[in-house]
């Protein structure tokens, strides 16, 4: 059986260090991350789109850059052998964060913002009609 399947491998509180391989692999992941996010908060500054899709681009850039930083913060940890927080459990649960939070984020944006596109559309086809405030 691989070692990565075995509980005590991810669980345990007084890690070894990572392999050279597995290593370099984690810190691409985390560095392309933080690349993403910075570039998808320049899109998201220079965008004239909708609000909903600067929502977007703004939610996906900070999930990148979170998830990044802490990324490389474990990975410190764990090149350090600190004890509780060189723990390789830190990359299920970052993993897991990073998947629940991407999902929620698509969720939104398929499923709620068509909704408020409309509600909204409504809306200003409704006060275009109201008297506006006097200055």
């Amino acid at each position: 059986m691989p070692f990565f399947i075995q509980l005590n491998y991810w669980f345990d509180l007084t890690p070894g260090a990572l392999s050279g391989f597995f290593q370099s692999v984690v810190f691409g992941v985390f560095a392309v991350l933080i690349i993403l996010g910075i570039i998808l908060r320049i899109i998201e500054r220079r965008s004239k789109a909708d609000r909903f899709a600067v929502r977007l681009f703004n939610s996906l850039a900070q999930l990148g850059i979170v998830v990044g930083c802490l990324g490389f913060l474990f990975l410190f940890f764990g090149f350090e052998a600190i004890p509780f927080f060189g723990a390789k459990f830190w990359y299920l649960f970052l993993g897991l964060i990073f998947i629940i939070r991407l999902v929620w984020i698509i969720v939104r944006y398929f499923k709620i913002a068509p909704r408020a596109r409309c509600e909204e559309k409504i809306r200003r086809q409704r006060e275009k009609y109201l008297p506006k405030k006097k200055k």
